[in-house]
């Protein structure tokens, strides 16, 4: 994809349907980094959401631009009661990217579903306090090749890996989150690694996401009915490390890097069992291995509608 994201943000929002010890003034996941919470709207909520990313930059004899537009439908379910929760998600697509390289203009775009991913995610320590909860989950995922990963152009020519719907691999992702609340203030952080696989030849780089997330709930200042209406705001860091690609066993040296991301981000949920969502993303910090594309930003919109 074109631009890897950021984001720090000030979370806050309802638990809709938890249980915290002594009616603890509720709150729920962050935009942008997972919660170790498995109920609510992390449970039995469809979640989508449309997000737009931009890279820019200077390539090997040139420059380039990509984009990226990504509409996940995400579908969770609470198989164990406040103890796991699966699911799977599948995005569609809609990728540009533009080069010129040596006085050369080219144009690929592609557009469809991409890789189906599976995950779960098992809370096993949870410690409840008045007004205040703190828990911690593992999450894993499995992504299978799902998406067309060797489409070609009207001439035969082959779509860069970037352009591509789908990678080919099966690749598996192993993680953990923290979450603690206290009244009306959140934090979330999770650390997830990625173990990529080769197909058609190539391989992208391991990942590893670091990401921290603190909440804030506006409103209601204090509860008069409950659940009420709420105004969340977020402030998150999100991290992203990837190691560099490998085509025909060779490392790609115009590949990796180390992306930081703040966004700030809003959330209202005006009924028990919906809520929508927005945040902005813009890198603070970039390491780019070789010549490659700088993130310029990403921006999402979305949804969670709580419906088992």
């Amino acid at each position: 994809m074109k631009k890897y994201i950021i984001s720090l943000c000030f979370l806050a929002i309802i638990l809709l349907g938890s249980n915290i010890a002594n009616q603890a003034e509720a709150q729920g996941p962050p935009i942008n980094t997972e919660t170790a919470f498995v109920t609510g709207l992390e449970s039995g909520a469809i979640r989508s959401f449309g997000k737009a990313t931009r890279q820019i930059g200077s390539l090997p004899g040139g420059r380039g631009e990509l984009n990226i537009i990504s509409i996940p439908l995400i579908v969770p379910y609470e198989l164990l009661p406040n103890r796991l929760v699966v699911g799977a998600s599948i995005p569609y697509l809609d990728k540009e990217k533009k080069t010129t390289i040596n006085g050369e203009r080219k144009s690929f775009s592609d557009s469809g579903f991409g890789d189906l991913t599976l995950f779960g995610k098992y809370q096993f320590f949870q410690r409840d306090a008045h007004l205040q909860t703190t828990r911690i989950s593992a999450l894993g995922k499995v992504k299978v090749p799902t998406g067309e990963d060797d489409e070609k152009t009207g001439t035969g020519v082959r779509l860069p890996a970037s352009v591509q719907l789908g990678t080919g691999s099966d690749d598996y992702s192993l993680g953990l989150i923290f979450t603690h609340i206290k009244k009306r203030l959140g934090i979330n952080a999770d650390l997830i690694y990625t173990l990529k696989t080769e197909a058609n030849s190539f391989e992208f780089g391991d990942t590893l996401n670091y990401d921290i997330a603190l909440g804030y709930r506006v409103l209601p200042v204090v509860y008069e009915i409950y659940p009420a209406k709420h105004l969340n705001i977020y402030l998150e860091f999100n991290g992203k490390l990837s190691q560099r690609n490998k085509q025909n066993d060779k490392r790609v040296n115009d590949s990796g890097r180390n992306t930081i991301f703040l966004s700030p981000g809003i959330q209202f949920i005006p009924a028990r069992n919906f809520l929508i969502e927005a945040s902005f993303q813009k890198p603070i910090y970039e390491d780019l291995r070789g010549n490659q594309l700088d993130t310029d930003y990403s921006f999402n919109i979305g949804f969670r509608w709580l419906l088992f």
